[in-house]
C-alpha cells in the first residue's frame, strides 16, 4: 500500500496519496515512519507547513528505533527534509541543525552536504561553511563549492588580512 501511495504522490494524485498515507500512519514501525515522512512532505507541498513539520518530526522519532540498512536510511532522509522545510519557513539555524543531524546519520548524504555550506555562509558562520564545503569537495568535485571556498577565504582575508587565508583560497583551485 505504501508503494501505491508513493506512486500516486509522484504522479500528482495528491488526494489519493494523502488518503493512503493516512491509512498507514498506524502501521508497523517501518511503514508508519515512512508514511509520516512522506505525508509530511506532501503537506509541505500543499501549503500546510506546520502540519508537515509535525509529521516529519514524528517520522524522525519513529525512525530513530529502526535499523539503518537502507542507503540512505529513512532517518537521514527525514532529517534532511525537515531541514528543507525549516529553511523554507525562515528558520535557518534550525535547518542547519537538521542537516547536521542528517549528516550525523549518513555523512555522505549528498543533498545535505550541498545544502549546508551555503546556509552556514549566509549566516556568517564562515569557518563552519569552509569546513562543510571541504567535506562536500571530499565527496565530489564541485566547481561551485571551490568558487565559494575561494570567495569565503578572500572575504575573511579582507577582514583580517591574514596571509594564510589567501593561500588557502589559492590552494582550493
Amino acid at each position: 500500500m505504501l508503494e501505491q501511495a508513493l506512486h500516486a504522490h509522484r504522479s500528482g494524485d495528491l488526494a489519493t496519496a494523502e488518503a493512503t498515507y493516512l491509512k498507514l500512519l498506524d502501521s508497523t514501525a517501518p511503514v508508519a515512519a515512512e508514511a509520516h515522512h512522506l505525508l509530511g512532505m506532501l503537506c509541505s507541498q500543499t501549503g500546510r507547513a506546520e502540519e508537515g513539520l509535525t509529521l516529519l518530526r514524528h517520522a524522525i522519532t519513529l525512525a530513530e528505533s529502526l535499523p539503518r540498512h537502507d542507503d540512505p536510511p529513512l532517518l537521514a532522509k527525514a532529517w534532511h527534509n525537515l531541514g528543507l522545510l525549516l529553511r523554507q519557513q525562515g528558520d535557518p539555524n534550525a535547518a542547519v541543525s537538521a542537516w547536521q543531524q542528517a549528516l550525523a546519520v549518513t555523512p555522505t548524504l549528498l543533498p545535505s552536504l550541498q545544502a549546508l555550506p551555503p546556509l552556514l555562509a549566509e549566516l556568517g558562520r564562515t569557518d563552519e561553511a569552509l569546513a562543510a564545503y571541504r567535506t562536500l569537495l571530499a565527496r565530489q568535485d564541485d566547481p561551485a563549492a571551490r568558487l565559494a571556498i575561494g570567495q569565503l577565504c578572500h572575504l575573511r582575508w579582507q577582514d583580517t588580512q591574514h596571509p594564510d587565508d589567501l593561500q588557502a583560497a589559492r590552494s582550493e583551485y
